[in-house]
């Protein structure tokens, strides 16, 4: 944007110093006046130095030795071109500075008017397009459902680096299936269901797992604040009272419930929760461990369940300690968890469960789209190290031919520091890496731990809690400086989702806390694919081309002011005036610029097809300060062409300046854009053909600006074809025998 200041302020006009542009003539300066000054003979039947005849009383005019000597040069002279301008526009002449044509001495500060008009009119055509890119995505028939909550950053999709997942509900169901029970002494799988239903039977107390207990003959019949109704096999109707309820949160990792029996009295607690959390709190035993990670291996989900029969004493004297402490002010929380610990302690082992969470559909080809396109997939999860991983190569994250790299757990920084030495000599391998053991390395090595996950094709992050997840982020942002995209369903995710650069949602089982939070809301994981390598690729590549047009047209402008000006030693003279300024910013121009919204330069199927296109973009190709710096000199060179060929072909009348550049400047526009355009849509044609219709419609309303008499001549439709012609050739040339000889990776495909 320095480029753009500093070019600008040069080019741009004075309105303070040179006094109103619109001036009136003052009564008594007279037209001899003016000649006089000009250094003209004044009088009756007097004619300026070599010429022939002068402007006659009907207004006609003949040519005049200083025109014809400036059709003979291809530098005007500013003196020839002066005389000429103010004996045919005396009107512009600034009153009380005779002058100000003829000054020498230092060009006038310059006003950057064009620089604000350059800057809003590309806030607003950026604005308008990036509004189009949302209702595209919204409108896809390929992705339904998908919802774009925020307008203003649709192509942070077309260039990420890191994708931070969620793995339940996100790349799964969310669906538990009952797959195993492992009682202590016996194993139950799938194939064994009589012999468990018989078994449950037996022991229906024992059991926690609604969902499961209903498929086998114990049914929840009802369930309210308070009470709760069993229904078993035997149409038995059980009843219980629910005394208290200790709800599940992402730091304890269990949940766990108080009931008392109606028709026996007996209170018991009933608690259940991950491995990790239980393993310190029920009693003694040799297989839990064991079996949670034969469980985990095989991708399943475990749950540990455990009871605990509680006297009628022991609940009165828990009930007292644990009112008293939610009435205290001070560390009432803590002061609640440490009555609860209390409880929680030599709890009976009832059983292990293992559920299956099923991948999505279109998981694992969704994974290895995005892989290929160059984005490194980090897997946030609070799941068993095993389960993890299991989950990790049956989703295809982590490729078959690449090696695992299961981080051991540390605890203090010689053990991280030896782990971490350790990790330096894998190479191209995944990492696996638990929430405690990173929280360690990031406390000691986090530039070096940074450093070594980024070269990994993707990382797996096990036991992670809602913060650290926002912790990852905020470093990848910090170290990188890449975008970053987080991707979840529930409400831990949120605080990942607000971090990252860009954060989508899926509606899930979980509720709509992520969908909302999220700037893009989608219904399936698969649908990220088609949303990143189509959409997103799109919205930036078009709102490149689509910027770049627009400081194009307002330099090109520029330049031709600026060269206008320097002829009267900058003085504050607008070469187009009133509608002309306000027409070629709209209807002249605005519709085929805006329409390049829809241009793409390949099909969304070739796009799916080749992901390395997705690649191509991190690097920065389609927007830098090369091409910025390309487009600056496309302007200038354009700029110059159309003022001084204008200059040199204007004839007698300093009029035909306006007609000739202006007509030419409208045409080269439109020119531009449609070698530009890539991918041709029916608004795009009517976009072309509209702006140049209203163009041609409206010389018929703008005798102020242009003479009728002279635009429908041939040497109009000559002079501005071969201005028009020598601006744009070149430039086509140039960029056909790059395409022919250095072609970039989409032509190759369309060809």
């Amino acid at each position: 944007m320095s480029c753009i200041t500093s070019f600008v302020s040069v080019f741009g006009r004075n309105r303070d110093r040179g006094g109103d542009l619109h001036r009136q003539r003052d009564p008594k300066r007279s037209e001899h006046v003016l000649r006089q000054e000009q250094g003209w003979p004044s009088g009756p039947g007097a004619e300026p130095p070599h010429q022939s005849s002068v402007p006659g009383p009907g207004g006609s005019v003949c040519r005049h030795g200083g025109a014809a000597r400036l059709c003979g040069s291809l530098v005007p002279q500013p003196v020839q071109i002066r005389g000429a301008f103010l004996l045919h526009h005396p009107h512009q002449v600034p009153k009380n500075e005779p002058d100000v044509w003829c000054q020498t001495s230092e060009p006038k500060n310059l006003d950057p008017d064009c620089l604000l008009s350059v800057f809003s009119s590309l806030r607003v055509n950026l604005d308008m397009g990036k509004s189009a890119y949302g209702w595209m995505i919204m409108k896809d028939e390929n992705i339904p459902g998908t919802v774009v909550r925020t307008s203003t950053i649709p192509e942070e999709l077309g260039r990420l680096v890191y994708l931070l997942t969620d793995k339940t509900g996100t790349l799964t169901q969310n669906e538990m299936i009952f797959k195993r029970l492992h009682l202590g002494t016996v194993s139950y799988g799938t194939d064994t269901m009589d012999e468990i239903q018989s078994h449950i039977i037996q022991s229906y107390a024992q059991v926690a797992l609604v969902r499961w207990t209903e498929s086998v003959g114990l049914t929840l019949v009802n369930r309210d604040l308070t009470s709760l109704q069993l229904k078993t096999p035997a149409a038995q109707i059980l009843s219980f009272h629910i005394l208290q309820i200790f709800p599940f949160t992402s730091e304890s990792k269990r949940m766990g419930i108080i009931v008392r029996e109606e028709s026996t009295g007996e209170i018991t607690f009933y608690m259940k929760g991950a491995d990790v959390a239980m393993a310190s709190i029920v009693q003694y035993n040799d297989w839990l461990e064991e079996e949670c990670g034969n469980m985990a291996r095989e991708g399943l989900r475990t749950l540990v369940v455990s009871k605990k029969c509680l006297s009628e004493e022991q609940y009165q004297d828990f009930e007292n300690r644990y009112n008293q402490a939610k009435l205290s002010i001070h560390d009432r929380a803590l002061k609640v968890a440490a009555v609860v610990e209390s409880l929680e302690r030599e709890m009976e082992l009832l059983c292990l469960t293992g559920v299956e969470d099923q991948l999505q559909a279109d998981v694992r080809p969704t994974l290895e789209l995005l892989r290929n396109a160059g984005i490194k997939i980090w897997m946030l999860t609070g799941d068993k190290l095993e389960t993890a991983t299991c989950i990790a190569k049956s989703s295809h994250l982590v490729s078959r031919s690449q090696d695992i790299h299961i981080f051991r757990p540390v605890s203090n920084r010689g053990e991280a520091h030896l782990e971490l030495n350790a990790f330096r000599r894998k190479h191209d391998c995944a990492l696996v890496i638990s929430g405690d053991s990173l929280e360690v390395c990031l406390r000691y090595y986090e530039h070096e731990f940074v450093e070594l996950a980024c070269q990994c094709p993707a990382v797996v992050c096990c036991r992670c809690s809602p913060t650290q997840k926002a912790q990852i982020v905020r470093l990848l942002q910090q170290h990188t400086a890449n975008r970053t995209c987080a991707i979840g369903d529930g409400g831990n995710d949120v605080s990942m989702i607000q971090a990252a650069d860009c954060g989508i949602g899926i509606e899930g089982k979980e509720g709509k806390q992520a969908s909302l939070a999220a700037d893009f809301s989608i219904t399936q994981f698969k649908h990220i694919g088609r949303l990143l390598m189509v959409h997103g690729r799109n919205s930036y590549k078009r709102s490149a081309a689509l910027g770049q047009f627009v400081m194009h047209r307002g330099m090109i402008i520029s330049t031709m002011q600026a060269v206008f000006s320097s002829i009267f030693y900058f003085a504050s003279v607008p070469l187009y005036q009133g509608f002309l300024m306000v027409g070629y910013a709209t209807i002249y121009t605005m519709f085929p610029v805006f329409s390049l919204v829809l241009d793409q330069d390949v099909k969304p199927e070739m796009a799916l097809l080749y992901p390395e296109l997705y690649k191509d973009l991190t690097k920065g190709r389609s927007l830098s300060f090369k091409t910025f710096l390309i487009w600056v000199l496309i302007s200038v060179y354009q700029g110059g062409i159309l003022m001084y060929g204008g200059l040199v072909l204007f004839e007698s009348e300093f009029v035909h300046v306006v007609a000739i550049s202006f007509t030419a400047l409208v045409l080269t526009e439109l020119l531009m854009v449609a070698l530009t355009i890539r991918t041709w849509h029916l608004f795009m044609v009517l976009a072309e053909f509209f702006s140049l219709g209203c163009y041609l419609a409206s010389l018929a309303f703008l005798n102020e600006y242009f003479d009728l008499s002279f635009i429908t001549t041939w040497p109009f439709l000559w002079k501005v074809s071969a201005i028009t012609l020598v601006s744009c050739l070149p430039l086509y040339i140039i960029k056909y025998l790059k395409r022919k000889f250095s072609p970039p990776s989409y032509s190759k495909l369309s060809s």
